[in-house]
């Protein structure tokens, strides 16, 4: 007994000749192989089993509405799970660019004085910014586009305008994931009393490599004794790159 539950029947469209399955659906137990031609899907195509070792290749041609596979399924709030990735380009999460290269540099654009007590150097100004807003203020100097690994190199020379002064530090304190605030690098010098002296320089530096977070938060702070002053620019450099 059968059942005509289609039809079969040649037609021409467009001066070509095709064969015409006119069914609801169309079950096909073995292969398809097509040796010639193309396939066109007007509606969609969907594989209920797809392994990550299996390939489709897209070709686009001009002229015509191309699918991208990738593009489309990342933008459409779907997961993606990559082994490995290579990006040419910039990589934006959420709105953000990640960069692949971060680098800031900092100037001081006025001398900054103080005498004893240590406080937190606040004139910086922001030379050069990649990707841009990095310098977020004087007690969150650097503001990571990512967690990584980030070179830290800050340097600066102290005057002191008395011939007693025997103290002068820098120290850079790191906030990390709302934890106590610590000290994570500390330059100084100290030096007996020259009475005679009525002018001293010191040269201070650091150059330290640390794991940053996006939350986290640095702050340098200066001190020193008898009036001690940190000249502006260009005496006084920040700079701050990655190096993961």
């Amino acid at each position: 007994m059968s059942n005509h539950l289609g039809q079969i029947y040649s037609t021409t469209k467009n001066a070509e000749k095709y064969i015409v399955l006119n069914s609801q659906n169309v079950e096909l137990s073995g292969n398809v192989k097509l040796t010639n031609g193309n396939l066109d899907v007007s509606q969609n195509l969907i594989f209920n089993n797809f392994s990550v070792t299996d390939k489709i290749n897209f070709r686009e041609n001009s002229g015509s509405t191309s699918y991208n596979i990738i593009n489309n399924s990342l933008t459409a709030n779907n997961d993606a799970s990559f082994n490995n990735v290579d990006i040419c380009g910039n990589l934006k999460v959420n709105g953000q660019t990640q960069n692949s290269k971060v680098f800031m540099r900092l100037n001081t654009a006025t001398p900054q004085t103080g005498n004893i007590a240590e406080q937190t150097i606040t004139n910086w100004t922001p030379i050069i910014s990649n990707p841009a807003n990095l310098y977020q203020s004087s007690i969150n100097i650097f503001s990571p586009p990512r967690n990584g690994y980030y070179s830290v190199n800050f340097q600066t020379s102290l005057k002191a305008t008395t011939g007693n002064a025997a103290n002068a530090i820098i120290r850079l304190y790191q906030t990390v994931l709302n934890e106590p605030e610590e000290i994570v690098s500390e330059a100084e010098e100290r030096e007996a009393n020259e009475q005679t002296m009525t002018t001293k320089f010191r040269f201070l530096n650091i150059n330290i490599i640390l794991f940053i977070n996006t939350t986290d938060t640095l702050r340098f702070a200066i001190q020193g004794d008898n009036n001690y002053e940190m000249p502006a620019s260009p005496y006084t450099n920040l700079s701050i790159h990655n190096v993961d």
